[in-house]
């Protein structure tokens, strides 16, 4: 692995701003949804979930506000920082790579099964779904790109 104060590659500062992104974008709409189950903060009905899984918007809330987006604000320090933790590399089944290589291809899966299962259980369709889905798509492929596979390289 490259040394901390090494030049970090351009990619890698693209997938920092993307989990900043997906991070920050996540929390306020979690919170509002833990605030207000209902979804009447956010203008979506409980009539708008199929009623199947979720009777309200509170566990689903929950997953979005803590994994979605305090994990990936996580995710994005922990790229730009790549603390040596022994808890954390033992969980990596990627020995070759620092422990984030992993972390972010299994938040990328993540994303997308998030996308897939609210396709399932929210009635209206939204562009976002789409959007989030790549986005998770991209967690998953810009790990294993030359630039940031060597910078994580142990």
């Amino acid at each position: 692995m490259n040394n901390k104060n090494s030049k970090r590659p351009w990619a890698l500062k693209i997938l920092i701003f993307l989990l900043f992104f997906q991070g920050f974008g996540a929390l306020p709409g979690g919170f509002l949804f833990i605030v207000d189950p209902s979804g009447g903060l956010m203008q979506m009905p409980p009539d708008s979930l199929k009623g199947e899984i979720f009777t309200s918007f509170l566990v689903p809330s929950l997953f979005l506000f803590t994994v979605l987006g305090l994990g990936a604000i996580f995710l994005a320090c922990s790229l730009y920082f790549l603390p040596d933790w022994s808890w954390a590399a033992k969980l990596n089944p990627t020995q070759g790579h620092h422990w984030t290589f992993f972390a972010t291809m299994l938040f990328g899966v993540i994303l997308m099964s998030w996308i897939t299962v609210q396709a399932y259980v929210v009635i209206e369709d939204s562009w976002l779904q789409p959007f989030y889905f790549t986005l998770g798509l991209i967690f998953v492929l810009m790990p294993i790109t030359p630039w940031i596979q060597r910078y994580l390289r142990r």
